[in-house]
Order: C-alpha cells, then sequence, then structure tokens
C-alpha cells in the first residue's frame, strides 16, 4: 500500500481528471507514479 498526501485544493482537482477519466483516483495515482517511475528508467511498477 502507497499513502500519499495531498492538500484538498490538489485531492480536488485530481478527483476531477479522474472522473473525466472515468477512473478512480486510486487508479490515478497508480498510472502517474508508474509513469514517474519509467520516465526515470526504474523497472518498479505498482499494481
Amino acid at each position: 500500500m502507497v499513502q500519499v498526501a495531498l492538500d484538498e485544493e490538489m485531492h480536488t482537482e485530481l478527483s476531477i481528471i479522474a472522473k473525466r477519466r472515468r477512473m478512480t483516483l486510486s487508479q490515478l495515482a497508480r498510472e502517474a507514479m508508474n509513469l514517474w517511475l519509467e520516465t526515470h528508467g526504474h523497472t518498479l511498477r505498482i499494481r
């Protein structure tokens, strides 16, 4: 399990993006973390 701390404004913005993409906030966060890991050359993936 991975937990991240977000302020209320950021949480609201990400929730809107997730809703537009028809995914959960958790799915959006997981995709973002995997993209960051890939961009920085890591082979680790979060499922």
